[in-house]
């Protein structure tokens, strides 16, 4: 991490987000500087997030099947458990995974999002296990569903 140190402290991070806001894409930009997807006790944080999955695909972009883009698409339960977050990079340039010793990445403790100078983002994302997520790429979408509640059975 670039601006989040092992201190947890944020200020550094979105003093970086004021700077950038006339270089990012507003719907990036929104994104990382909203404070409720950082936030200890907001049900949207991705803060104590758990990965459901996290895919990689080839997509097929032009009229020849072998014009193709990398897209991951991430999917996080969240931290009240009560709703899928949804994480869409598109146009990925290079991503790792650094991973922890074959034990389970655990909760999200940390997350943030940087651009480059040449106009590539990074989403870099910390795991309470250990493990490093660190995704390049041109444009992101993110949305939320909270889950369905079942209504009680009827007598």
């Amino acid at each position: 991490m670039k601006f989040i140190g092992d201190d947890r402290v944020y200020d550094p991070y979105f003093q970086y987000l004021d700077q950038m806001k006339g270089s990012m894409l507003p719907h990036i930009h929104e994104f990382a500087s909203n404070t409720t997807h950082h936030n200890l006790t907001s049900p949207n944080s991705l803060h104590d997030s758990w990965i459901e999955y996290w895919r990689i695909s080839e997509v097929v972009v032009g009229e020849k099947r072998s014009d193709r883009r990398i897209d991951i698409d991430a999917c996080l339960l969240g931290p009240m458990h009560d709703r899928h977050i949804y994480l869409h990079y598109r146009d990925v340039r290079q991503h790792t995974i650094t991973a922890n010793n074959g034990s389970d990445y655990g909760d999200l403790l940390v997350h943030e999002l940087t651009i480059t100078a040449d106009g590539v983002y990074v989403h870099e994302l910390l795991f309470a296990g250990g493990a490093v997520f660190t995704v390049h790429f041109s444009d992101f979408a993110h949305r939320i569903e909270l889950f369905k509640s079942e209504a009680p059975a009827q007598s």
